[in-house]
C-alpha cells in the first residue's frame, strides 16, 4: 500500500495496525524505513516533530509511504531489519545513541555462538542480521527466538554447562556437548545444536511460519514415540512461537504510545466479560501446575487487575498431595488459596486445562466456598475456553482480544510457575 505524502487524506487511509513503514523520495526510493505498532500514530510523529532537524529532513524529502501491515510487533521488527539489510535507507544510519549500527551475527565453527556485535566488530561472521535501530531491539529480538529455538552465546566453549542451560535455553550446550565422553552421543548433540542454528537463521530471516510446521511434525513424531516429555516441551515452544506471530501480541510494554495501551487493555476485558457473562472483569487470577513426572511439583496464582500484571501479588505454591494427577494438584491449590480471606476477591479464577481439570477441582471448591468466583479452564490445541458452571465450551476468535488477553495470563503463569518449578530442581541437584 503507498499513500502520496501530500496527500489530504493520509490518515485517514493510514490504518492503525502494526507494521512497517517506508518514507520514499520521489524516485520511489526508500529513505527511512521503520516499524510501528500503531502505523497511523507514528507516522503522524514524524510529521509533526519539528524540533529534530532529521525529522525535518525526511519528511521534506519523502514523497510517499509504503506500509506493510503485520500481526505482531515481532514480525514487524524482523521484517524492519530485512528491508534496512537490503536497502540501507539514507536516514536509517543516523541512529539515536549516535554508535555504530547494531548488528545479530552467528559466528563461524562447529558452535556457531548467537551474539550482538556492532558494525565496527563485525569480521567474518557466518550470518548478519540486521542493521537494528538499538541494542534492545537486539536484545528483545535474542530473548524471544531462545525460547523458542535453545542456542549460546558465550564466547568460548569451557568444561562447565553454561548457565542458560539450566533453564532449557541453550541445549544442547556446546560445553557440555564438548566435554561428552561418548562420541556417538556427542555427535547426536552436535548435530541437533547446529540444526538449532539453522532454525535461528530462518526465524531471522522470516521464515518463523515455515519452522511451525516443522516443530509440529516433529512433536506429532515424540508423540508417536510415545515420548511425551519432549512431545510436551515442543508443544510449548509451539505455542509461544504462534504468539509471536499473532495479531495484538505486547512485546514488555514496548508500545510507542500509552493511550493506545490503555485502549487494547480495556477493549480485552469488555469482550472478555461480554463472552463469559459477567457484568465486570477487574482482577483475574490465573493458575499452573509445573512438574517433572510429578516430581517437585509447584504451582503459581498470577494476577491480572485490568489487563495489567500485578506481579507484587504474585504467589507460588509447593504442591504436597502426593495423588500423582494435575486436578488433584490443582484442588489443593485452589483450596489453598481459597482459605486466605484476607486475599483480595478475584472477579475470575482462569485455570491452565480444561475439562479434567475443572471436574476435578470445580465441583469440591464450589460446595467448600458458596461465594467461589466464576472459574474458567483455557484448554489448548486449538485454544478454547471451557465454563466450570456447567462445562460449555467457547471457541474465541483467533484475533479475538478477549482470547489474546487470556493467553498473555495464561503464559504468565506458566512462565512463574516453571521458574519456581526449576529453582526447586536446581536446589535438589546441588545437594548431590
Amino acid at each position: 500500500m503507498i499513500i502520496s505524502a501530500r496527500d489530504t487524506r493520509i490518515w485517514k487511509k493510514t490504518p492503525s495496525r502494526t507494521g512497517v513503514y517506508m518514507f520514499l523520495d520521489t524516485a520511489r526510493k526508500p529513505i527511512y524505513i521503520g516499524k510501528a505498532v500503531n502505523l497511523r500514530l507514528r507516522i503522524k510523529q514524524h510529521f509533526q516533530d519539528t524540533s529534530s532537524p532529521k525529522e525535518r529532513a525526511i519528511v521534506k524529502s519523502t514523497a510517499s509511504i509504503r506500509l506493510r501491515e503485520t500481526n505482531s510487533e515481532f514480525e514487524a521488527l524482523v521484517l524492519e531489519a530485512n528491508l534496512v539489510r537490503k536497502h540501507m535507507p539514507k536516514y536509517n544510519a543516523a541512529l539515536k545513541d549516535d554508535k555504530s549500527p547494531i548488528y545479530i551475527v552467528v559466528t563461524r565453527g562447529t558452535y556457531g555462538k548467537v551474539r550482538l556485535k556492532r558494525r565496527t566488530e563485525l569480521s567474518a561472521e557466518r550470518f548478519v542480521f540486521g542493521p537494528l535501530s538499538s541494542a534492545r531491539d537486539g536484545r528483545l529480538l535474542l530473548r524471544k527466538i531462545r525460547r523458542v529455538v535453545p542456542f549460546c552465546s558465550e564466547k568460548s566453549l569451557t568444561s562447565k554447562p553454561c548457565f542458560y542451560s539450566h533453564i532449557g535455553l541453550c541445549d544442547p550446550c556446546p560445553n557440555e556437548t564438548a566435554n561428552q565422553p561418548d562420541r556417538s552421543e556427542a555427535g547426536k548433540q552436535k548435530e541437533r545444536y547446529q540444526e538449532n542454528i539453522r532454525r535461528v537463521i530462518r526465524l531471522l530471516g522470516g521464515g518463523g511460519r515455515r519452522l511451525i510446521s516443522v516443530l509440529e511434525k516433529e512433536m506429532k513424531e515424540y508423540a508417536d514415540r510415545e515420548e511425551f516429555e519432549q512431545a510436551a516441551l515442543l508443544r510449548d515452544r509451539i505455542f509461544y512461537l504462534e504468539k509471536l506471530f499473532s495479531q495484538n501480541l505486547i512485546l514488555d510494554g514496548r508500545l510507542e504510545d500509552a493511550n493506545f495501551i490503555a485502549d487494547v487493555r480495556k477493549r480485552e476485558n469488555r469482550e472478555l466479560a461480554k463472552e463469559l457473562g459477567i457484568p465486570r472483569i477487574g482482577r483475574v487470577e490465573c493458575y499452573d501446575i509445573s512438574n517433572l513426572s510429578f516430581k517437585k511439583a509447584t504451582a503459581s496464582m498470577v494476577v491480572f487487575e485490568g489487563g495489567v500484571p500485578l506481579k507484587e501479588e504474585y504467589r507460588r505454591f509447593r504442591v504436597r498431595t502426593r495423588k500423582k494427577f494435575d486436578p488433584a494438584m490443582l484442588l489443593e491449590v485452589l483450596d489453598r488459596r481459597m482459605r486466605h480471606k484476607e486475599w483480595q476477591t478475584a472477579d475470575l479464577m482462569v485455570i491452565d486445562g480444561g475439562t479434567p481439570q475443572l471436574l476435578g477441582a470445580y465441583p469440591v471448591l464450589k460446595e467448600r466456598y458458596p461465594a467461589l468466583p466464576p472459574m474458567i479452564g483455557l484448554a489448548k490445541r486449538p485454544d478454547r475456553v471451557v465454563l466450570a458452571e456447567g462445562l460449555r465450551t467457547v471457541r474465541l476468535d483467533r484475533e479475538s482480544p478477549a482470547l489474546h488477553y487470556l493467553q498473555r495470563v495464561r503464559d504468565e503463569a506458566h512462565r512463574f510457575a516453571r521458574k519456581y518449578h526449576l529453582l526447586l530442581r536446581r536446589k535438589s541437584y546441588s545437594a548431590f
